[in-house]
């Protein structure tokens, strides 16, 4: 077993488009692991007002809430970057939970890899449906398709320092740029367990820009392999 002194857990949570209820759930899917070296990096972009019921109803003292204009996705889990003192990072959207026990598997299986990923329960407007993912994702997978899905995803923040900031330009695709930057350098390492719950609905971002773009910028990274 790791020493969890050596393994804290950072979850940044990005906030977009607000769900008090569904964040809620979020937070307490991570309040709710066994394994419980982590901390909680909240980063809001709203009114006032969602901020006050964030800090009155988020006390615990291991969530950090902040808040501050921001361009995209990427530009903010750029400024949550900031904020973290854990060794391991996920970039988590608030309206998404961790399924149980997600944490005590993920550091029982920390070795000299850089990154991690799992499988993820994919959900459309809380329906679940088959997702795709490859246990042995290739620079040659990605060129075709992002098959590491990101909230399944933990990375040591040793790759940040390393690989740099996430692309704040692109709108959408901003995780898979990023895991084909790590992975020119580290493979990554596939863990057989479902870490999370993913939703799509009327409200997530990928649908509120047209496909054009989403196309647009899948042909830039996937020019670049």
């Amino acid at each position: 077993m790791i020493k969890p002194s050596l393994n804290k857990i950072s979850v940044i949570m990005v906030i977009k488009d607000y769900n008090h209820e569904k964040l809620k759930r979020c937070v307490n899917s991570v309040l709710s692991q066994s394994y419980d070296n982590y901390e909680i990096i909240i980063k809001h972009n709203g009114p006032r007002k969602e901020l006050e019921l964030l800090e009155q109803d988020f006390k615990d003292k291991s969530i950090k809430i902040f808040s501050k204009p921001d361009v995209s996705l990427g530009d903010a889990a750029n400024q949550a970057m900031e904020h973290i003192s854990g060794d391991i990072i996920s970039i988590f959207h608030h309206d998404d939970y961790f399924c149980d026990d997600a944490f005590s598997v993920l550091i029982n299986n920390i070795d000299d890899s850089m990154w991690y990923f799992g499988k993820i329960n994919y959900h459309v407007n809380e329906s679940p449906v088959p997702t795709y993912y490859k246990s042995h994702a290739s620079l040659s997978d990605m060129k075709h398709e992002n098959y590491i899905p990101q909230p399944s995803c933990f990375f040591k923040k040793e790759v940040y320092l390393d690989i740099g900031k996430f692309n704040s330009v692109m709108k959408l695709c901003w995780d898979y740029d990023y895991w084909v930057r790590i992975m020119k350098k580290y493979p990554p390492k596939y863990i057989d367990f479902c870490f999370s719950n993913y939703f799509l609905n009327d409200n997530s971002i990928s649908l509120k820009f047209p496909q054009e773009m989403m196309d647009s910028e899948k042909l830039e990274i996937q020019n670049s392999i």
